[in-house]
């Protein structure tokens, strides 16, 4: 049985990583000499996209990749999403990178995921590309002795600057927050009131990006496990009041699957997590003349569900996480107790009867970058749950509790 277990676990987490590895979708390359090539383009992350254009002519064909300055660009046909070949400049550093072409018109827009934040290129006819940039700080206060959130507004004047020819819309950007979809609108009134041809300006995206990133994460660690049996069990059989609680230090191995779509909010995601612990445990407890030995052995099978925030800036990420969770005990035990040296052994097996437990989960943690799109990762969380199943000898409704503490190593790729 446990084999049967380890197995598909390390198959369902080889099979989940496979599938994040590719999302190829129609469209097609641009060369350098302005030809067009279709075919299938792998849509990945917004920072993917940005260094490299994975093409293949069809699904039998092999892959090519073609990186900033081999061709010109790149286009996907289903939802008009574009990217150019260009060079940039970020805090002094020159980059050639493939910027998310958002708007063609008098001033045109670019889009591009720094690693510290997002980046908006406005370009104007003379061809000189002007990043914008928003970079909220965390800043403590003597006064209150707190954390506070420090608004970058900056972003404001440089962008009001870039539309000065049109003073309404000068003026709107400082009503404007620092959002893909207002900062497209704005480029598109300023072309409105200043092209005087009458031409429209071209939008690339024609409808909106819900694509989803999933991370897949594997973790090692071990939990602090604390299994209390309810006080009426106890009381209708006092032989168990020597060991009313297992206490156990497990090791455990798990992945965890993460779900964003970083476009509209990168900081929430929804987190998926399945874990294995070994629970291996004896105890002997002596109250003379009374003498009790529990014996258990199995693994503790635990899914969670629920939310995560993530702070995305910098190389160490903090995060926290919570939600439901469930726990499935896979164990044989084995209670022996005497209640003297006259007395012949009373042996209760099968204690815990594989009972389900119901809970929630918090945690917390921190992210170590270490690419774009891997890290380090570091948690600690905390499990409360109950058992809603019946024990034995008890069967009116026990709720058995357990918690758990765990600390957890692992990497995301």
């Amino acid at each position: 049985m446990k084999n049967t277990i380890f197995t598909f676990f390390f198959l369902f987490v080889a099979l989940m990583s496979i599938k994040a590895q590719s999302n190829f979708r129609p469209g097609y390359i641009i060369t350098n000499e302005k030809d067009t090539i279709s075919g299938l383009i792998d849509f990945r992350t917004h920072e993917m996209n940005a260094q490299v254009c994975k093409f293949k002519l069809s699904n039998m064909d092999e892959v090519k990749e073609y990186y900033p300055g081999d061709i010109y660009g790149y286009r996907f046909t289903d939802d008009g999403k574009y990217y150019v070949s260009k060079d940039i400049e970020i805090e002094g550093k020159q980059e050639k990178v493939f910027l998310e072409y958002l708007i063609q018109g008098i001033i045109s827009l670019y889009f591009y995921p720094g690693d510290e934040s997002d980046y908006y290129f406005f370009q104007d006819e003379s061809g000189i590309l002007r990043p914008v940039t928003k970079r909220d700080r965390e800043v403590w206060d003597d006064e209150t002795g707190k954390w506070y959130i420090a608004e970058d507004n900056r972003y404001k004047s440089a962008i009001s600057y870039i539309f000065k020819d049109s003073k309404s819309v000068s003026k709107a950007v400082y009503n404007t927050p620092f959002l893909q979809n207002r900062l497209i609108d704005l480029t598109k009134r300023y072309h409105d009131e200043m092209c005087s041809t009458g031409e429209e300006c071209i939008q690339f995206e024609t409808k909106p990006d819900n694509y989803t990133q999933i991370k897949v994460s594997v973790y090692t660690g071990m939990q602090i496990l604390t299994y209390k049996l309810n006080s009426q069990f106890l009381e209708n059989t006092p032989k168990f009041n020597l060991i009313p609680e297992i206490n156990s230090l497990l090791p455990e191995i798990g992945a965890q699957l993460d779900f964003s779509t970083p476009r509209r909010n990168k900081f929430i995601s929804l987190v998926i997590d399945v874990s294995l612990a070994k629970f291996t445990e004896k105890q002997e407890k002596i109250s003379e003349p009374q003498y009790a030995k529990l014996e258990v052995d199995g693994v503790v099978v635990s899914g969670k569900l629920g939310v995560k925030y993530t702070y995305h800036q910098g190389l160490f990420r903090p995060l926290i996480e919570g939600g439901f969770s469930i726990n499935r005990l896979y164990v044989s035990t084995k209670y022996t107790y005497n209640d003297g040296p006259y007395v012949k052994d009373v042996v209760a097996d099968d204690f815990l009867e594989h009972p389900a437990m119901i809970g929630f989960y918090v945690g917390t943690g921190l992210d170590y970058q270490l690419k774009k799109n891997n890290a380090l990762l570091f948690r600690i969380a905390y499990n409360n749950s109950i058992r809603m199943q019946g024990a034995i000898l008890n069967k009116s409704n026990p709720k058995d509790k357990m918690t758990s503490w765990e600390v957890k190593l692992g990497y995301t790729f």
